[in-house]
C-alpha cells in the first residue's frame, strides 16, 4: 500500500512507496552554507539515493535557494540558504514505454527535493512538475 498518491499537473498518477526526511543542514558543524556546501549536500543525497536504490533512476528538483547577505565573503563565498528539509522518496507508476506490458512492467524513479516543512503536503507541490515519462524507468515486477 502507498504512502501517498500524487498526480502531476501532465496527469499522470505516481505512487509515494518510502520516503526519508532529513534536516537540510543537520551536518553542517560550523560556519553558514554556501553555493558549495548546497552542491556538496545535494550531490551527497543523490549518491545515497543512488545506492539505497540502485536500479532507479534519481532525479533532483532543483530546490529554491535564499541569499540573505548581499555581499560575499572574501574566503568562503556568498551565504546561500536552501528549504530546512531534504526528501528523498521513491515513486511508482504504471509503465511509460510502448513496449511495456501492462500487468508486469512498473515505472520507477526516486526523487530528491527540498521543502520547508516535513509534511507529506508539501509533496504534490514540490513535484507537480515532474516529467515522469521522460526522468522515469520501466521495470518488470
Amino acid at each position: 500500500m502507498p504512502l501517498a498518491y500524487v498526480v502531476l499537473k501532465s496527469g499522470h498518477a505516481i505512487q509515494l512507496t518510502n520516503l526519508h526526511f532529513s534536516c537540510t543542514y543537520g551536518g553542517l558543524l560550523e560556519g553558514v552554507p554556501t553555493e558549495d556546501v548546497n552542491t556538496s549536500i545535494i550531490e551527497g543525497l543523490t549518491a545515497s539515493a543512488g545506492r539505497d536504490f540502485p536500479n532507479r533512476p534519481v532525479h533532483v528538483v532543483p530546490p529554491a535557494r535564499e541569499y540573505p547577505d548581499e555581499q560575499p565573503s572574501r574566503s568562503r563565498g556568498r551565504v546561500e540558504f536552501m528549504p530546512r528539509v531534504a526528501c528523498v522518496g521513491t515513486f511508482e507508476a504504471d509503465a511509460v514505454g510502448p513496449d511495456a506490458d501492462p500487468v508486469w512492467d512498473r515505472s520507477w524513479l526516486t526523487v530528491v527535493w527540498f521543502q520547508e516543512e516535513a509534511s507529506l503536503d508539501g509533496i504534490k507541490d514540490a513535484l507537480a512538475d515532474l516529467a515522469w515519462g521522460e526522468l522515469a524507468r520501466d521495470m518488470t515486477l
